[in-house]
């Protein structure tokens, strides 16, 4: 079991059960073996996507995505116009276009979900609550996917995407 933010006083009280094995601490994580768990000895993943490639220590040195434009081809955003964290990207004018290459048109934001998931990884900011990888980047969003079925016509679609997304020029 992973745990973030422990004090070294909890911790302490942690060894003090009987059903706790080991406490490991590796560098900056911390995990818990239980007793009854001796499947794998310890299983130790940080929390955030973010911190676990080190986005964090890039975003203290200025590095946010500013100035680069991404293209994320997923099954839809519903939502992403909407959600707080996704505001900025809207009141700066960084959602650059968007195409659904299902039905020709350029709404994405009324079906699936995935990629709404996807774009909480790279684009969200709320602050003290969520900061995607690249939050300062501006970006294209486009529907390649058909909702629950994989088929050739998706891979069809996603190079058509890529297309689009170079002619605009998607870094």
């Amino acid at each position: 079991v992973y745990i973030s933010n422990i004090t070294s006083e909890q911790i302490q009280r942690l060894k003090k059960l009987d059903f706790i094995k080991n406490i490991y601490q590796p560098a900056e994580t911390k995990c818990i073996l239980f007793k009854t768990a001796n499947r794998y000895p310890c299983e130790s993943f940080p929390l955030s996507q973010r911190d676990m490639i080190g986005a964090d220590k890039l975003h203290l040195n200025g590095y946010t995505g500013n100035g680069i434009l991404i293209c994320v081809m997923d099954n839809g955003f519903p939502g992403v116009e909407k959600i707080d964290a996704f505001q900025p990207l809207y009141q700066s004018n960084r959602i650059i276009a968007t195409k659904n290459l299902l039905d020709g048109t350029e709404d994405v934001y009324h079906t699936g979900n995935h990629g709404t998931s996807v774009m909480s990884n790279i684009a969200a900011y709320l602050p003290g609550a969520i900061h995607g990888t690249a939050y300062g980047a501006s970006f294209l969003l486009a529907r390649t996917e058909i909702d629950s079925i994989e088929s050739p016509l998706e891979m069809f679609l996603w190079t058509q995407a890529a297309e689009w997304a170079d002619s605009i020029g998607a870094d």
